[in-house]
């Protein structure tokens, strides 16, 4: 009853490609989750248009699910060009821009926020040959990984 409340809230927010993790609701008080991706230019840290797009239907997922928000995870990444050390920082980086996007640009603060680098180690695309060099496997690997995980009980409304 609840997956389906969740996945009604969420095409109803045109969540569908957003919200891919959405809330495996599970009994017994388990958290609920949603999961979202936003990715960045090279080198960039910058939030685009569909990158706030995308943050603000989680916000608005999350409002509109009735769930109290129990804290964000970011895990910021980098694609393989560049020096590992400034990677690492770029993916940091990222993952702070993001968790500040939630905390201070939409005012919601009363949760809290986990902003991590995973560098290139866990690249999210890694085609065989050309060592993941090509432009579309660059681009999927320069993102934010996004989750917000709920309480787990209805708040009121």
């Amino acid at each position: 009853m609840m997956k389906k409340t969740i996945r009604k809230v969420a095409a109803a927010l045109g969540l569908a490609a957003v919200v891919l993790g959405a809330a495996q609701a599970q009994q017994g008080g388990q958290p609920h989750y949603i999961q979202g991706v936003v990715n960045f230019e090279s080198g960039s840290t910058h939030l685009d248009r569909e990158a706030m797009g995308i943050i603000e239907s989680m916000i608005q997922y999350a409002k509109a699910s009735g769930m109290r928000v129990a804290f964000i995870s970011v895990l910021g990444h980098a694609d393989i060009t560049g020096e590992w050390n400034a990677n690492d920082y770029l993916g940091s980086d990222r993952a702070v821009e993001v968790g500040s996007a939630f905390g201070e640009k939409l005012g919601i603060t009363n949760f809290s926020i986990e902003s991590k680098a995973s560098n290139y180690a866990h690249p999210g695309c890694e085609p065989l040959g050309n060592g993941g060099k090509t432009k579309k496997c660059l681009a999927a690997n320069r993102r934010a990984e996004i989750t917000i995980v709920f309480e787990g009980q209805a708040v009121g409304r």
